[in-house]
């Protein structure tokens, strides 16, 4: 069972003891979520950037060296493959989940090699939320860039 790997910006509430996401922007979390875990726990699911990090590269680098155009292995380089999934508006966390499931298996029958990572920011899971989902699509635009793609 592989797990699967969310970049996610999505405030928390609690309640009595419960912690759950909700649909505002809060701190950037990395997520590690068990397959078929469609309702992670902030706290519980989240590492810190670099073991997350080095979980990414692991799996998208699967030990592959690089290889000179002549056939011979460049010493001291590996390649890889990283697909960031971004959903889009009207989308609950459960959603998301569901669909990283999805695409996970079915990339990784058809030979994907790769990691796959989750970006998911706080939508509403309401058609009437448009507006503010937009708002809330800029606010954590920049997190996307700065917290999942540079490097640190």
């Amino acid at each position: 069972m592989i797990s699967n790997l969310i970049i996610c910006t999505r405030d928390t509430k609690k309640k009595g003891k419960k912690e759950f996401f909700i649909s505002e922007p809060g701190v950037t979390r990395y997520l590690e979520v068990n397959d078929g875990n469609f309702n992670p726990h902030p706290t519980e699911t989240a590492l810190n950037r670099g073991d997350w990090l080095e979980k990414v590269i692991n799996r998208a680098t699967n030990n592959r060296k690089r290889v000179h155009p002549k056939g011979h292995p460049l010493e001291g380089y590996t390649y890889g493959d990283i697909l960031i999934f971004v959903h889009g508006y009207n989308n609950s966390i459960k959603d998301i989940m569901i669909r990283h499931d999805l695409l996970q298996k079915n990339l990784n029958k058809l030979g994907f090699k790769g990691a796959i990572v989750s970006f998911d920011w706080p939508s509403a899971n309401a058609a009437l939320n448009y507006l503010e989902d937009r708002s809330d699509a800029l606010k954590t635009a920049e997190s996307l860039v700065k917290d999942g793609i540079m490097p640190g």
